[in-house]
C-alpha cells in the first residue's frame, strides 16, 4: 500500500515538475489517483478481513 501511494506521489512530482497538462486535467489526474488509493485500501480491508476468517 505504502508503494503504491509513493509511486502515485513520485508521477505526479514528475508531471508537476513540468507542466503539460491544464488544470482541468489535473483535477481529473488527481481524481483518478484519489480513487485509485481509495480501491486498493478497500481491497486491502477486504484482504485482512478474509484472512482472520
Amino acid at each position: 500500500m505504502e508503494r503504491m501511494a509513493a509511486s502515485i506521489g513520485r508521477i505526479i512530482a514528475a508531471a508537476s515538475a513540468k507542466p503539460r497538462f491544464d488544470r482541468d486535467a489535473w483535477y481529473v489526474v488527481l481524481n483518478q489517483a484519489e480513487r485509485l488509493m481509495k480501491a486498493a485500501t478497500t481491497l486491502q480491508e477486504r484482504v485482512e478481513q478474509a484472512a482472520r476468517f
